[in-house]
Formats: structure tokens, C-alpha cells, sequence
């Protein structure tokens, strides 16, 4: 999903290598970020660096809109019909998402529904 105004090419993660990179030489400023990044940077001052934009949108599956959303309203969707909101997925959730111990899946279906786990597994398989 895309923020209203930003098109398809600057709203590509991807879009931009040196923001993956650990070269210190690189430097990383809103300036020089791809518009979707420095978009969601203004939305919040807890957003204070890229890389923070970065992995708040992985917490939302590639969710541009969903990481806007979560940074002003609190909610991934909070205009969603059925009037639940995801949680951010955490480093820990991923993990269990592959875990054969039926309790450890069942509490993150609990949390997140079979839909959102269903899309987790697609952007995660996407990913690699």
C-alpha cells in the first residue's frame, strides 16, 4: 500500500542500497532517503533515522500506509470494518511463525489471526 501523493517508484523499499549498507562512509539522512522514508520520518519524532522507517515497515509486512498508520494513530488499521489492529510482528513472532510447539502458534494466531499470518508468511517468503 502506497501513501497518498508518493508514487510506486519512490515508495519501493528497495529503492535506495545505501540503506542497507554498514559503510559508515555512506551518509543516511532524510535528505537523501527515498520520499516514502522521509514521509514517514515527518510523521513522528520517534522516527529518527532511516533505518528506524526501514524496520518499522518490515514490522508491518511492507505496509507503507500500515507503518503511517501505526506511527499517528497507534494502530496499524484503524479504520479496519472488523475493528481489529494488528500487532507490530517482533523478531520473537517470526521465530515462532516456523515453530512446531502448537501452544507458541496458537498464542500468535490468538494475537494475530490466520489472515496476518498468512500475509507474515508471504512477505517473509518474498524477502529471501
Amino acid at each position: 500500500m502506497l501513501i497518498p501523493g508518493v508514487s510506486c517508484e519512490d515508495a519501493t523499499p528497495q529503492t535506495h542500497p545505501s540503506l542497507m549498507t554498514s559503510d559508515s562512509s555512506v551518509p543516511i539522512s532524510p535528505t537523501n532517503c527515498p520520499l516514502w522514508i522521509s514521509k514517514l520520518m515527518n510523521c513522528s519524532p520517534y522516527l529518527t533515522t532511516p533505518l528506524q522507517a526501514l524496520i518499522l515497515v518490515h514490522m508491518t509486512n511492507g505496509s507503507i500506509a500500515e507503518a503511517r498508520s501505526f506511527l499517528t494513530t497507534g494502530k496499524r488499521r484503524p479504520s479496519s470494518v472488523t475493528h481489529f489492529s494488528p500487532p507490530l510482528w517482533l523478531p520473537d513472532d517470526d521465530e515462532c511463525l516456523g515453530s512446531p510447539d502448537k501452544k507458541r502458534v496458537d498464542e500468535l494466531v490468538l494475537r494475530f489471526g490466520w489472515t496476518e499470518i498468512i500475509e507474515r508468511f508471504s512477505f517473509l517468503s518474498d524477502k529471501k
